[in-house]
């Protein structure tokens, strides 16, 4: 059951669903239509099961870590990096959402890559905290469509990390560095 939790229906599946929906009610007016409606529900359940098979074949098909720091800077634009790696025989279409703390107020943080066998990628963002304190991150959360596209499975890779946030340590930083060089 667990693993049923883990995966959802792509748009692409929705489209199909209705197309051969619209066909399937266009047979009743034209009845040559049924035959063909009747051939490609045929297929398409063939190419869900292929698609099932595909993404259930590897339990371990994808990998995400997101590296940050262990303080971030006040105000100053800081960099997360998220690794991604391909472990599928196939190329792999990755949609990963990075929960990250609330205080930033975004929930659109949603990447999306397109990763051969084997491969790996990074992805870099920026985040400007406003306000001091500890900000937690959440999971990353994948999401993978094969080549067919039909169907998705989701890993979560637990990341749960608390950051601190200090005042602007970069300027006082570049501050420093103009003091002892006698130019502030």
């Amino acid at each position: 059951m667990k693993y049923l939790r883990q995966l959802y229906i792509s748009t692409l599946f929705w489209e199909v669903f209705i197309g051969l929906t619209a066909t399937f009610l266009l047979a009743f007016a034209f009845p040559f239509l049924f035959g063909i409606a009747k051939i490609g529900s045929a297929i398409a359940a063939l190419l869900v099961v292929a698609d099932l098979v595909l993404l259930s074949r590897n339990n371990e098909g994808v990998f995400a870590r997101r590296d940050v720091t262990d303080r971030l800077s006040n105000g100053d634009p800081n960099p997360i990096t998220s690794y991604l790696e391909n472990r599928y025989g196939c190329k792999a279409r990755l949609e990963v959402i990075d929960e990250i703390p609330f205080q930033f107020q975004k929930r659109d943080v949603l990447f999306e890559a397109e990763l051969v066998p084997n491969e790996t990628q990074l992805l870099r963002y920026e985040l400007r905290p406003t306000k001091r304190g500890e900000y937690s991150f959440g999971a990353v959360n994948v999401l993978v469509r094969s080549p067919l596209g039909l169907i998705k499975r989701r890993f979560q890779f637990s990341q749960n990390k608390m950051v601190a946030v200090y005042p602007s340590y970069l300027q006082m930083r570049q501050y420093e560095l103009m003091a002892i060089s006698n130019r502030l």
